[in-house]
């Protein structure tokens, strides 16, 4: 039985890359660095991904989105603030996109 195709959630830090998929539920971290992205390409080319869905973080999110472009993914950078807001919707006080708080935007992208 073939997966369903997912959605990917990327928060980006400096340091870091934490990914969430739907709906497969799977969470992961890797290095905001050549090779953590390296792994995480290598990883999501396991899956038939639907889109990806990054956060705008002054610069620090276009290597990771460039990457995944470049591996025929699709991708949308959303602001920082819409995150922030959509949680704060959902009743979630949240200074940055937590996975919860992804996993609810990405449902909701799937449904538009």
């Amino acid at each position: 039985m073939q997966q369903p195709s997912q959605w990917v959630g990327i928060d980006v830090s400096k340091a870091t890359l934490d990914v969430y998929l739907r709906p497969s539920g799977e969470q992961f971290q890797v290095a905001n660095q050549a090779s953590g992205i390296a792994e995480l390409v290598k990883r999501l080319q396991t899956f038939e991904i639907q889109q990806v869905i990054v956060e705008s973080t002054g610069g620090l999110e276009l290597e990771v989105a460039q990457a995944l472009q470049n591996a025929g993914m699709a991708i949308s950078i959303i602001n920082p603030r819409q995150g922030r807001d959509f949680a704060k919707a959902s009743g979630k006080l949240a200074k940055t996109v937590s996975c919860g708080v992804w996993r609810s935007l990405i449902a909701l992208m799937q449904r538009s």
